[in-house]
């Protein structure tokens, strides 16, 4: 953190969690964004924190931590990845996210702005997301109240996808 301050960063983004390690990760990531949050409130920097609220469901107090300390968190919504990806781990759907981004929508203070993901894949993995589901993701999610804005995953000059956010 103090390095970031040195290199006159304006923020730092904490993303890449493995959700499904387990208790352990939940509470390590805890302490981390407690700590980065003390640090935040002396230095200025924005805080960005990605969760993915389906796995954080059951750890409340781990969500509580990250919408106390930081500025921005990033909900992870991804349906039509999760279920390309992940088959076997369950039924990955638009109404599953949206409910748990409504949860942590609410659950967030006036402080604390809440965003969406939308992750768009080119070629490169040897599939893409098509855009009319994409469209259809950013629809629904952006209708959510108190959700700010987004963040985009895997921007390419190749993607061919235009999303339109209203």
């Amino acid at each position: 953190m103090l390095s970031a301050v040195r290199m006159n960063f304006s923020g730092l983004y904490l993303m890449g969690v493995d959700w499904s390690s387990g208790e352990a990760v939940f509470d390590s990531a805890a302490l981390l964004i407690s700590e980065i949050g003390k640090l935040n409130r002396e230095y200025g920097l924005e805080i960005f924190v990605e969760i993915d609220a389906v796995a954080t469901a059951k750890y409340p107090k781990v969500e509580e931590s990250f919408l106390k300390n930081s500025n921005y968190v990033v909900v992870l919504t991804s349906p039509f990845n999760s279920s390309i990806k992940n088959p076997l781990h369950g039924n990955f759907t638009i109404q599953l996210y949206k409910s748990h981004l409504e949860r942590v929508s609410s659950a967030a203070g006036n402080s604390t702005k809440i965003l969406f993901s939308v992750l768009a894949m080119d070629i490169a993995e040897g599939w893409m997301s098509p855009a009319l589901q994409l469209q259809v993701e950013v629809n629904e999610f952006s209708s959510v109240k108190g959700v700010k804005g987004y963040a985009i995953y895997h921007a390419s000059r190749y993607l061919p996808v235009r999303i339109s956010f209203n």
